[in-house]
């Protein structure tokens, strides 16, 4: 039996359309909202963005303060993932919507 030839089940494609609307949605709201984000998404934007900055620099003591001693409310994994996508593609709208679709389809094959 090829493993390629398998049909995908009714979850899969339930989970896929579940994932390519919210993605769409994602991408057309956040390319055309032009406020300021609420607190939630703004402290992961800024916990991201504070990981982010000493390793851009080199400043890996920088970095150990801001992931040892400082305070953050939310566990590291995302805002680490967000800080790496920031390093390699730049802080930018493109850059923050491309981690969030990312952690997204995470969330959705875990709990798939």
């Amino acid at each position: 039996m090829n493993p390629f030839n398998k049909r995908p089940s009714p979850d899969q494609i339930l989970l896929t359309a579940v994932f390519v609307t919210i993605s769409l949605s994602t991408i057309v709201w956040t390319l055309r909202d032009r406020t300021p984000p609420p607190w939630d998404p703004s402290d992961h934007m800024t916990a991201a963005y504070d990981y982010f900055q000493p390793i851009a620099h080199g400043d890996f003591a920088g970095f150990g303060k801001e992931f040892f001693l400082e305070h953050h409310y939310y566990a590291p994994l995302v805002h680490l993932t967000t800080g790496f996508f920031y390093l390699v593609f730049g802080a930018s709208r493109v850059s923050g919507i491309a981690v969030n679709l990312l952690s997204l389809a995470l969330l959705l094959y875990s709990v798939y």
